[in-house]
């Protein structure tokens, strides 16, 4: 998962803004511009904040859940090609 597809889905896994900022060396308010342009960018909203903890909206879970599998395929290739 590259850009913001990659900081969105560590948003979704920890469940905190903040947290997906820290982890990825990254400001909190970074994180925040990054996923406003990606609902912007597809005209939804994934992504259901409160001060207590951000989770998805059943697109963003949609969303989510589609990634992975396109992640897990692309780790799953890349294996395949280094093991020759």
């Amino acid at each position: 998962m590259g850009g913001v597809e990659h900081v969105f889905g560590r948003v979704v896994e920890s469940g905190s803004f903040k947290k997906a900022a820290e982890s990825l060396n990254l400001e909190p308010s970074s994180v925040s511009r990054q996923i406003a342009a990606l609902e912007d960018r597809l005209q939804v909203r994934l992504l259901r904040r409160s001060t207590q903890r951000t989770t998805t909206t059943e697109l963003g879970q949609r969303y989510y859940e589609r990634l992975r599998v396109i992640i897990d395929d692309q780790l799953a290739l890349e294996e395949e090609i280094r093991s020759g």
